[in-house]
C-alpha cells in the first residue's frame, strides 16, 4: 500500500468529521465519517496490525478535532495542538482494534460491529471524564437536528448514541469488504440488522412532548464586549453604563415586560459584593417584579479573621432588591483557562501563563438549584462551558418545575464557529434533561433552547441588544439520564472492550 493510499483516509475522514459540525452544519456525515477509515483498515486479504491502526486512528483524530477545534488557538497556539494530539488518543485505540477485528465473515461482522460501536461509546465517555474531561464534539453531537433519535438521549445521553452510528458505519464497512463472501444471506441479514437497528430503538423510546404548565418572559442580553475593552480596566467603566444602558432601554421597549433579565459571564466588571453595584443594581431591579441573573467574580474569606481570599467565577441571582440575592460559583473550572495545574510545582507554566492568569480560580461545591421567593422555576446555573458537561447538569436536576441558565462569554476566540460549536454541544443538555435553557453570551450565541434541543429564539451573534422570548415551563419529572448519568454508555464501554478482547484471543487459534 502507498504511502498517499494510507495518508488520504483519515484525511478524508477528518474532512467529513469536520463537515458536521458549524460552520458547515452537514449533519447526517455523523453516520458515514468513519468509513474511509474503515476501509483502510480492513481493505486486503492480511489483517491489518493493532500499531497500523493505531497510528492511521491518532493521525484522523489529530486532524479531525484540529479541525474542529482550531479556534483554541487564539488562547495558545501550542496548547491547541496538544489538546488535540491528546484527544487524538481516544479514536487511536479504537483504530487499533477495528484493525484487529477485521471480519472475515458476515457472523465476525456484526460481532466487531457491534464490539466496536460499543467499545466507541465507552471512550468518549473516557474523554469526557478523565484528566478534568472533555465532552465537546462527541461523534453524534451533530444529531440533535434528528428529532426521533434525539429522544434516545433521555436514557443514554449524547455519548450514548454514538453506539448507534457506529453500528451502522461498521456493519456498512463490514458488508462491502465481505461483497464477494459466498455466505449471501448471511451478507442480506448482517445489512438488514445494521440498517434496521437506529430505526427499530427510535421508534421505541420515541418520547411525547409534554404539555407546559406556564410560560416564563425572559430578556437576554448581548454586550457585544470586544476582548480588547474586556481586558482594559479603564473600560469597565464605561462598559459597565452600556450595559446599563441596554437593558434599561431594552426592557422600556418590550411590549410584554420581562420577568427575567439575563446578563452574560462576568458582566459585570467589578467584584459583586462591592458596595458600588447597589444603586446600578437596585435601579435595574425596581423597573418592575423581575429577577435579574447575572455572571461576576467575587471574593469570600476562607475564615473569618484571615487574609487568605478566594477568587471565584460566579453566576448571581437578585430580586427586589440588591440585597436579596443568592449566588453561585463555579463548580467545573477550565484548565489552562481558569487555573494553571500544577502552578507551584512547575514554575515554567507560571513563566508561560502567569500573565494570561494572573490568580487561579476557585471552583464552588454547591450543586443546588438556585431558588428565590416570587420566582415560579429553580434555575440550574451553569457558567461559560458547563452548559457541555452532561454529568454536572444533570446532578443540579429536581423533580420540580426547572430552567437551565447559561451566562457565558466566547470572545476569546473572536469570530470563529467556536460559539455555535458551543451553543451545538449545550443543545443535548435540554434533550437529556427535558428542561428549557437560556443562554446570555457576551458575543454570542444568545438563544432559547426547547426541551427538544431546538433554538425557538436566537440572536445574531457579534451584534449589540437583547433577545426577548417567552420560554415553557415544565411540571418537572426527572429523565433516566437525569438519575442515573452515564450509566449505559459506561456499560457499553465495558461490553465492547470485553467482546473485542474475547474475539481477539478466539483468533489467535485461527489459521
Amino acid at each position: 500500500m502507498s504511502w498517499l493510499k494510507a495518508f488520504t483516509a483519515p484525511v478524508v475522514s477528518a474532512l467529513l468529521f469536520a463537515g458536521a459540525f458549524p460552520p458547515f452544519n452537514l449533519w447526517w456525515l455523523a453516520w458515514l465519517w468513519a468509513l474511509p477509515l474503515l476501509w483502510l483498515l480492513w481493505c486486503g486479504e492480511k489483517r491489518r496490525s493493532i500499531w497500523f491502526g493505531f497510528r492511521h486512528g491518532w493521525l484522523a483524530g489529530f486532524l479531525a478535532f484540529t479541525a474542529t477545534l482550531w479556534w483554541v488557538g487564539h488562547v495558545s497556539v501550542p496548547g491547541m495542538l496538544a489538546l488535540c494530539a491528546y484527544l487524538a488518543l481516544y479514536p487511536a485505540i479504537w483504530s487499533g482494534f477495528a484493525a484487529a477485528l477485521q471480519p472475515r465473515t458476515p457472523a465476525q461482522g456484526f460481532v466487531a460491529s457491534l464490539a466496536l460501536a460499543m467499545l466507541w461509546c465507552g471512550l468518549e465517555w473516557a474523554r469526557s471524564t478523565l484528566l478534568t474531561g472533555f465532552p465537546w464534539n462527541a461523534a453524534a453531537v451533530p444529531l440533535v437536528e434528528m428529532p426521533g433519535l434525539r429522544s434516545l438521549a433521555v436514557y443514554c445521553g449524547v455519548i450514548g448514541l454514538s453506539v448507534l452510528t457506529f453500528f451502522f458505519m461498521t456493519g456498512i464497512a463490514a458488508s462491502w469488504i465481505l461483497r464477494g463472501h459466498r455466505n449471501a444471506r448471511g451478507r442480506a441479514v448482517l445489512m438488514a440488522i445494521i440498517l434496521a437497528t437506529p430505526a427499530v430503538l427510535t421508534l421505541v423510546t420515541w418520547q411525547k412532548t409534554p404539555q407546559p404548565s406556564g410560560q416564563l418572559e425572559v430578556m437576554l442580553v448581548q454586550p457585544n464586549v470586544s476582548m480588547k475593552d474586556k481586558m482594559d480596566e479603564m473600560q469597565n467603566g464605561p462598559r459597565y453604563d452600556d450595559l446599563l444602558r441596554l437593558t434599561v432601554e431594552g426592557y422600556q421597549r418590550a411590549r410584554i415586560k420581562p420577568e427575567m433579565i439575563v446578563w452574560p459571564e462576568s458582566a459585570i466588571p467589578f467584584l459583586f459584593h462591592e458596595r458600588l453595584h447597589d444603586e446600578p443594581l437596585n435601579m435595574i431591579l425596581k423597573m418592575g417584579p423581575l429577577t435579574l441573573i447575572t455572571g461576576a467574580d467575587d471574593i469570600a474569606a476562607d475564615d473569618a479573621g484571615t487574609n487568605s481570599w478566594d477568587l471565584s467565577n460566579c453566576v448571581a441571582m437578585l430580586r427586589e432588591d440588591r440585597v436579596n440575592f443568592v449566588i453561585h460559583g463555579k463548580v467545573h473550572l477550565v484548565p489552562f483557562g481558569e487555573y494553571i495545574p500544577l502552578r507551584k510545582q512547575l514554575p515554567f507554566l507560571e513563566d508561560m501563563l502567569g500573565h494570561l492568569i494572573p490568580t487561579d480560580f476557585t471552583p464552588g461545591k454547591s450543586l443546588e438549584p438556585l431558588k428565590m421567593d416570587g420566582l415560579k422555576p429553580e434555575v440550574v446555573p451553569l457558567v461559560c462551558f458547563e452548559d457541555t458537561i452532561a454529568d454536572l447538569a444533570r446532578r443540579f436536576v429536581r423533580d420540580v418545575p426547572q430552567i437551565l441558565v447559561n451566562v457565558t462569554n466566547d470572545n476569546w476566540f473572536h469570530e470563529s464557529p467556536e460559539s455555535a460549536i458551543h451553543a451545538l454541544n449545550a443543545r443535548w443538555r435540554c434533550v437529556e434533561l427535558q428542561r428549557p435553557m437560556v443562554r446570555s453570551a457576551n458575543t454570542g450565541v444568545t438563544c432559547v433552547i426547547d426541551t427538544e434541543g431546538r433554538m425557538t429564539s436566537e440572536m445574531k451573534p457579534f451584534t449589540r441588544g437583547v433577545l426577548y422570548a417567552s420560554v415553557p415551563l415544565f411540571p418537572g419529572g426527572i429523565t433516566f439520564y437525569a438519575t442515573h448519568g452515564d450509566v449505559i454508555p459506561i456499560g457499553a464501554g465495558i461490553a465492547g472492550l470485553l467482546l473485542a478482547l474475547a474475539v481477539l484471543v478466539t483468533r489467535r487459534s485461527e489459521p
